[in-house]
C-alpha cells in the first residue's frame, strides 16, 4: 500500500448505512467495507471493541488485497485478466484476523456433520450459496488448510498469481501443485478429520432435551410468557422478519404482531434483538428500525393492538427486557461511542443511565432488583450484577471466556451465561450466596452441546436454550430439572465493590482537523472505435468525487472524426450530504437516424436539475425540471431545419419495500407513479403531458426461486402527446408526415408490436436457477445461470378510456406473450435471452421469436 488508507468511522450502524461513499442500500447485517477506488475503509461502531477490532482487520486486508490485484484502481479492475473467487477475498480477509467467528465454527460444525459443505464452484460466488454468512465460515477453513499443508506462504503466493494468472485452475495447478478437485476434496476430508471425533465425545441438545417451535428459523432469542404456554419470537418469513406469538405446546402461529407494519410503522426489525414479554404477560416490546433511530413498539397481548411507540435519545438499541414493575423498560443502548444499560420510565419518558462501562445485554431478575449484563474489558468479556437499590456492580467469578446471554433462575439465586469454551458457546451457572455482594460461592457447566447452547431463558419452570443444527437455530428446553454439579471456582479478582466508575472511557484533547472536500479522480476511461462508414470515435468517462462521496462529477462524452467535428458530452455534478439528493446537468449530443432513402441528424443540448428526497428508507419523492434544445437537419433530401424546445417539468413519488437476495428480487414490492408537463415560452416548444404508472409484486417461492408480478402503463395528452410502443425494446425510427421521428420503445416479447397515445401491459414471471457452473476445458467458466417462464400481456389505444378485454380481441389492440428466458452474468454484462411466442387470443400462437438483450429484469 503506497498511499494513507482513508478510514471512516461512523458512530452508529444507522450512520453507517447513509454513507454516500457507496449509493447501494446496506443490508442491516453489513458490518462494514472497504472499495477498490480509493482504497477507503467504512465501518461503522456498535457497542463492542472486540468485534471493531476484528472487523478492521478484516477490511484492511481487503484494502491490501486490492493494493496488490489492482495497483492502478479501477481501470485495472476492469482490464485485470483474473478476478480472484469470493473464497479466496473473504477467506483471506477472516483467515488474517487468525479466530473463528464462534457462531460461524458452530454452523461450519453443523455443515460438516450434515454433509451440506458447499463445493468450491458455488463458493466462487456467494449467491450460489444457501448460507452467505456460513460461506464466510468456509472459506476462512479453505485458507487456514492451504496454510496448514502447502504452507502460510503459498497463501500470498495465491494472491500474486492471481494477478497475473488467466485462470483459476492454473493459479491453484502454479501456486499449490494440485488442481483444484484434488484441492477441494483434501479441506472436506479435513474438516470431517477435525469434527467427527469432536461429534462422537459430545453431546447434542436432543440427547436430554424437547425441541419447540420445529420448521421456523428463529435468529433471535425468544421471549415467553410467565406461564411458559406462548412465546414470542423474531422469525422470518417469505425473506422478511416479522414478530409472531406462537404457542410453546405445538408451534402453532397465534399471530403474527407485526403483519402489516413494515414500511408503514417501521423500516425493519432488529436482528439480533429479540422481543421482551412484560412480568405480567400483558405487553410485548420490541425494537424496531424507523427514521435512522431504533424505537421500542408496546403491543398489547390481551386486546391484540399496538400500544405505543417509544422514542429514546440513544444511537442504537442493541437489547431490552421488562423490569418487575411493567412500567419500566431496561435496555441497553449506544450514545455517542459509549454502550450502557439504561432504565426506561414509560409513564414520565424519563432515560437514565444506570451503568458506566462498556455493557449490554441486560436481563432483570424476577425475585430481586436486580440486573445480570456483560460488559467488556478490554479483551475481556464479563458476567456482572447491578444491585439497583445500592448501584454496587459485581464481577461474577467465571473462567476467562468469551461471554453472553445471561439470564437468570426464577428464585433468583442462580445467573447463568453462554461461555465461549472449546470454540462453541455453552450455558454456565453462578450460583449466589444469600448476600450476593459479598461474593460469589459456586459456579459449573450446565450444558456441552456441540451445536451450543445460546439465547437462554425460562420457558415457566423450563430451562430454554437455543443450539445450532441442520442449518438453523433449534429451540429447546429441559424437561427434567437440572442436575448441576456445583465446583468452588478458582478464579481470582472476583470484583464486590463498585466500578461503575472506572470503566467509563476516557475522552482525551487531540488535535481535529476539519473536514475539507477534495475532489480526486475515481475512474478515467478512453476507448477507441473505428468504422469505415463513421471512421474514428473516442468514447469516454471521467468520475470524480470527494472521500465522503458528498460532492460527485461524472463527465461522458465521445469525439467523431467526421466533417462537422462534433463532440457529444454530457457533464453532471451532485451534492448527496444532506437528506435531499440534488444534480445538475448540462449536455450536448448528437445522433443521426436514416428511415429508407432519408437521412436526418438531431442534436439535442440543454441543462437539467433532479432533487429526490427520502420520507424515510421506504418512499421517496422526486421533482425535475428541463430545458432542452433540438434541432433536426435533414441531409439526403433538403428539409427545412426543425427546431423544438422542450420545458419539461416533472414529479415522482417512489414506494419501495423489495427485499433483495444475490439472485434478484425475492420479496416485497415496489411502486412509483410520475408525470411529466411541458412549459410553453414561445412557439417552438412542444406541449404535452405524460403520465406513468409501474407497480410490482415479489414473492419467495424457494430457497433460491421467487415469483414476480408487474402492471405498467402510460398515458399522454396535448397537441405533441406521445406515441408509445410496445415492441422489442430500444429505439425505432420512422417517417410521419414526411419527418423523421424516433420512439423509445417499451419491452413486450413475442414479436409483436403495440402503438398508441396509450399502453397498459402486466408481466408475470417464475425465476428459478437452472445450472450453477459451467467449466470449460478453457481457464473460464460460466456461473449461476438462471431461468424463467413467463406470460405478458399488453395493450394500447390511441383515444377514449382503455378498452375492456373482448372489445381489445375484436378490435386487434391487445396482445399476449408467453415462453421462457435464461440469464447469466458473462464478465461484468448481464445476459438475457428470451424464447417467445406471441397471440392475440383468437388465432393460433405466432412463430417463436427469441430476444437478446442486456439488462435486468424488472
Amino acid at each position: 500500500v503506497s498511499s494513507p488508507i482513508p478510514f471512516i468511522i461512523f458512530k452508529s450502524h444507522y450512520d453507517f448505512r447513509q454513507t454516500n461513499i457507496i449509493t447501494e442500500l446496506i443490508d442491516p447485517g453489513v458490518g462494514g467495507f472497504s472499495e477498490v477506488i480509493k482504497s477507503r475503509m467504512v465501518i461503522p461502531f456498535d457497542g463492542s471493541w472486540l468485534r471493531f477490532k476484528k472487523v478492521i482487520t478484516h477490511e484492511l486486508v481487503h484494502v491490501f488485497t486490492y493494493a496488490v490485484l489492482y495497483s492502478e484502481g479501477l481501470e485495472s479492475m476492469l482490464s485485470a485478466s483474473a478476478i480472484p473467487p469470493m473464497w479466496f477475498m473473504e477467506g483471506l480477509a477472516e483467515f488474517e484476523t487468525r479466530e473463528f467467528d464462534p457462531i460461524g465454527h458452530m454452523m461450519l460444525v453443523d455443515a460438516v456433520v450434515e454433509n451440506r459443505i458447499d463445493p468450491l464452484e458455488n463458493l466462487t460466488d456467494f449467491g450460489m450459496t444457501g448460507n452467505v454468512f456460513l460461506a464466510y465460515q468456509e472459506s476462512h477453513s479453505l485458507l487456514r488448510y492451504i496454510a496448514q499443508t502447502y504452507g502460510e506462504e503459498k497463501v500470498s503466493m495465491l494472491l500474486r498469481k492471481f494477478k497475473k494468472s488467466a485462470g483459476l485452475e492454473g493459479t491453484i495447478k502454479q501456486s499449490l501443485g494440485v488442481d483444484i478437485k484434488t484441492l477441494e476434496t483434501g479441506w472436506i476430508k479435513s474438516l470431517r478429520q477435525a469434527y467427527y471425533p469432536e461429534v462422537a465425545r459430545r453431546r447434542i441438545a436432543s440427547d436430554d432435551s424437547q425441541q419447540i417451535f420445529k420448521d421456523q428459523v428463529i435468529p433471535a432469542a425468544p421471549s415467553f410468557s410467565p406461564g411458559g404456554d406462548l412465546a414470542a419470537v423474531t422469525i422470518i418469513k417469505d425473506g422478511i422478519l416479522c414478530i409472531a406469538l406462537i404457542k410453546t405446546s405445538d408451534g402453532t402461529i397465534v399471530k403474527y404482531i407485526t403483519e402489516g407494519m413494515r414500511g408503514i410503522k417501521f423500516e425493519d426489525l432488529s436482528f439480533e434483538a429479540g422481543p421482551a414479554y412484560s412480568k405480567d404477560g400483558s405487553r410485548i416490546a420490541f425494537i424496531a428500525k424507523c427514521k435512522n433511530k431504533d424505537v421500542i413498539f408496546l403491543f398489547d397481548v390481551f386486546n391484540n393492538k399496538l400500544l405505543k411507540t417509544i422514542k429514546v435519545d440513544l444511537d442504537n438499541i442493541s437489547s431490552l427486557c421488562f423490569a418487575q414493575a411493567n412500567d419500566n423498560i431496561i435496555l441497553s443502548g449506544l450514545k455517542n461511542g459509549e454502550s450502557n444499560i439504561y432504565r426506561f420510565n414509560i409513564p414520565t419518558k424519563g432515560l437514565e443511565k444506570i451503568t458506566h462501562g462498556m455493557d449490554r445485554q441486560p436481563a432483570y431478575s424476577s425475585a430481586g432488583n436486580k440486573i445480570a449484563f456483560i460488559r467488556e474489558q478490554g479483551t475481556a468479556t464479563d458476567l456482572c450484577v447491578l444491585n439497583m437499590d445500592t448501584a454496587e456492580v459485581t464481577r461474577l467469578a467465571l473462567p476467562d471466556l468469551p461471554k453472553m446471554d445471561p439470564f437468570w433462575s426464577q428464585d433468583g439465586n442462580i445467573v447463568y451465561c453462554s461461555c465461549l469454551l472449546n470454540k462453541t458457546y455453552n450455558i454456565w451457572a453462578v450460583r449466589l450466596q444469600e448476600n450476593p455482594m459479598n461474593g460469589v460461592t459456586t459456579n459449573a457447566q450446565v450444558t456441552d452441546y456441540f451445536g451450543g447452547a445460546f439465547n437462554g431463558g425460562y420457558m415457566g419452570d423450563k430451562l430454554s436454550f437455543s443450539s445450532y443444527e441442520k442449518g438453523g437455530n433449534a429451540v429447546y428446553f429441559h424437561e427434567k430439572p437440572l442436575n448441576i454439579v456445583w465446583i468452588q471456582p478458582e478464579i481470582k479478582d472476583s470484583t464486590t465493590a463498585n466500578i461503575a466508575a472506572s470503566l467509563a472511557i476516557k475522552k482525551t484533547d487531540g488535535n481535529i482537523t476539519p473536514y475539507k472536500t477534495r475532489l480526486t479522480f475515481d475512474w478515467r476511461r478512453m476507448d477507441m472505435l473505428y468504422s469505415s462508414a463513421n471512421g474514428f470515435a473516442g468514447i469516454g468517462e471521467l468520475a470524480m468525487s470527494d472521500v465522503l462521496g458528498n460532492h460527485r462529477f461524472i463527465w461522458r462524452g465521445d469525439a467523431s472524426s467526421s466533417i462537422e467535428g462534433d463532440t457529444n458530452f454530457i457533464l453532471a455534478y451532485l451534492y448527496l450530504g444532506k437528506r435531499a439528493s440534488y444534480e445538475v446537468d448540462i449536455s450536448d449530443w448528437s445522433n443521426s437516424y436514416r428511415f429508407l432513402d432519408e437521412e436526418s441528424k438531431e442534436k439535442k443540448y440543454g441543462i437539467s436539475g433532479n432533487v429526490s428526497y427520502p420520507l424515510d428508507i421506504f418512499r421517496r419523492v422526486e421533482f425535475g425540471l428541463s430545458s432542452k434544445r433540438v434541432v433536426t437537419n435533414y441531409i439526403l433530401h433538403k428539409s427545412p431545419t426543425v427546431r423544438e424546445n422542450i420545458n419539461l417539468v416533472s414529479a415522482d413519488i417512489i414506494h419501495d419495500t423489495t427485499v433483495w437476495s444475490w439472485d434478484g428480487p425475492i420479496g416485497g414490492s415496489r411502486a412509483r407513479i410520475g408525470i411529466s408537463d411541458t412549459i410553453g415560452l414561445s412557439n417552438n416548444d412542444l406541449d404535452f403531458t405524460n403520465l406513468e404508472i409501474d407497480l410490482r409484486k415479489y414473492i419467495k417461492a424457494g430457497n433460491r426461486s421467487a415469483m414476480a408480478f408487474q402492471l405498467s402503463g402510460k398515458t399522454s395528452t396535448g397537441r405533441d402527446q406521445t406515441q408509445f410502443i410496445l415492441g422489442n425494446g430500444g429505439i425505432i425510427v420512422a417517417n410521419e408526415n414526411g419527418r423523421i421521428k424516433r420512439y423509445f420503445v417499451d419491452e413486450f416479447r413475442g414479436g409483436t408490436e403495440l402503438r398508441g397515445k396509450a399502453f397498459a401491459k402486466g408481466s408475470f414471471e417464475f425465476r428459478f436457477p437452472l445450472i450453477d457452473t459451467i467449466q470449460f476445458s478453457l481457464p473460464m467458466s460460466i456461473r449461476n445461470i438462471r431461468s424463467l417462464v413467463f406470460f405478458d400481456v399488453g395493450a394500447a389505444w390511441q383515444e377514449g378510456k382503455p378498452p375492456v378485454f373482448r372489445k381489445a380481441i375484436t378490435e386487434n389492440n391487445i396482445r399476449g406473450a408467453f415462453g421462457w428466458g435464461i440469464r447469466s452474468n458473462l464478465w461484468i454484462f448481464p445476459i438475457r435471452i428470451d424464447y417467445a411466442r406471441g397471440t392475440d387470443f383468437i388465432n393460433s400462437t405466432s412463430g417463436a421469436v427469441t430476444h437478446f438483450s442486456l439488462g435486468y429484469d424488472f
